[in-house]
């Protein structure tokens, strides 16, 4: 049955060309940092740094997951809203719901379709990565500089993160004008002014471990790291170890895939 769900998802992707362009832009847009490099610098108070410093091996990883993680949450977002979106608005959803799909069978097929287009995403990820570093680093080889499971988790966890949560908004709003404004928004501004607000008025930085702040510290901003070496201050909002970080991650990717299914489940289609 998830064969034949999947091959359903593959069908409508197939036949979609605007997720078809996302896609193209998706795979272009991971494959920009490849043509970055050379001799550039950038200069701190206390410290010279060279693009190969950069995007060389290990911080390559560091780096080029941050980038990753700001392409995945425009490209991949926006295609699980457009799809979803797009079936509310052509009633293609209804027409199958009516044939015999059930609404856990629309479930399971979304999740599955998140579930693939994560693992590709961090296959490219990887390879993209691997590349770069080798070739900006010195005597640097492939077997050497293979991504630990720790980095593939958060890419994972982080492409799964911003599917489950477009595929809430998607099936909260069922327009894709709205679910892209709410989703943008939400991202860029109205989690950051409740977390800030609440903290501020309430004295605490519990707020601070809201989802889309815990999703982003998965690939934090990595000049963090540089100006923590050279001035000893921590920019970070979190204060929690990797392994809870990861935890808390996993734990909000359920709580989104699970009101997105409570809100099929209990809506008129």
């Amino acid at each position: 049955m998830a064969t034949h769900l999947i091959k359903l998802e593959f069908l409508k992707f197939k036949n979609h060309k605007t997720i078809l362009l996302f896609l193209g832009m998706y795979i272009v847009a991971l494959s920009l940092p490849i043509f970055i490099g050379g001799d550039s610098e950038i200069t701190s108070a206390a410290n010279q740094y060279t693009m190969d410093y950069f995007l060389g091996f290990p911080n390559i990883w560091k780096w080029y997951g941050y980038y990753f993680s700001w392409i995945t949450f425009f490209f991949l977002g926006f295609i699980t809203l457009t799809t979803v979106s797009s079936e509310f608005k052509n009633k293609t959803l209804r027409q199958s719901i009516i044939i015999g799909l059930t609404r856990t069978d629309y479930f399971i097929a979304k999740l599955s379709q998140s579930k693939i287009l994560s693992f590709l995403s961090i296959i490219l990820f990887s390879i993209i990565a691997i590349f770069i570093g080798i070739k900006n680093s010195t005597y640097a080889t492939f077997f050497e500089n293979l991504p630990d499971l720790t980095i593939l988790t958060k890419g994972f966890l982080l492409c799964m993160a911003y599917c489950g949560f477009a595929l809430l908004v998607a099936l909260i709003f069922r327009n894709n004008s709205l679910s892209v404004f709410f989703y943008v928004c939400y991202i860029f501004f109205i989690e950051s002014i409740i977390r800030n607000s609440l903290n501020y008025y309430l004295n605490t930085d519990i707020l601070n471990y809201l989802p889309m702040n815990v999703i982003s510290n998965l690939f934090p901003m990595p000049v963090y790291n540089i100006i923590e070496n050279t001035t000893g201050t921590s920019l970070m909002s979190i204060d929690i170890s990797e392994n809870g970080l990861l935890a808390l991650a996993f734990t909000y990717i359920l709580v989104f895939f699970g009101l997105a299914y409570l809100v099929l489940i209990k809506r008129d289609i």
